[in-house]
């Protein structure tokens, strides 16, 4: 997954050096807010998995693939409200990472678009995490991967075909 996450970043990059310094602050400075939400879902889908692998262990599958559906609606319930609320204070927390008015209109503009889809990334994030440690991370390799094809993919053709960020925003945010 960090190979993955290195490959994704290292693309972005290159999508977004067209724009300036002041675009790729911003879009950088979103993108931490961003990881700041997916560090608690790795934590907690470890957790589960942890809890999925004693179920495993004891020949309890059902058990198992309970916790796995408990989980990933608990994650869901949590990333519902704390998604709406960076939606909603976004303006406040990128005041408090960038002094920059240039910088802090490309952080607001990734946040306004993308921070209410991480009700799913956090969710999905932890689900890969919990396929990585229940001896599936072939499969959550190849998930994320795909994933990461797509948005890298789509988001390159509709920055060199509009000449705008915004429509790599929106590919970030399905």
């Amino acid at each position: 997954s960090f190979g993955v996450l290195f490959f994704a970043t290292s693309i972005y990059n290159q999508i977004l050096v067209g724009f300036g310094p002041e675009a790729i602050s911003g879009f950088f400075i979103a993108f931490r807010i961003q990881a700041v939400f997916v560090v608690p879902a790795v934590a907690f889908g470890s957790g589960v998995a942890i809890l999925m692998n004693q179920s495993f262990g004891q020949k309890q599958i059902k058990d198992a693939l309970h916790l796995c559906k408990v989980g990933f609606l608990f994650c869901l319930a949590l990333y519902l409200p704390a998604s709406s609320a960076l939606f909603f204070f976004k303006n406040q927390v990128v005041l408090i990472l960038s002094s920059d008015p240039k910088v802090q209109k490309h952080a607001l503009d990734f946040l306004s678009i993308v921070a209410l889809s991480y009700r799913f990334l956090g969710p999905v994030g932890s689900f890969l995490t919990i396929l990585e440690h229940i001896g599936k991370g072939i499969k959550a390799l190849v998930l994320n991967f795909a994933s990461t094809l797509f948005v890298c993919g789509c988001g390159w053709i509709l920055v060199r075909t509009f000449h705008e960020i915004i429509p790599f925003y929106y590919i970030l945010a399905f």
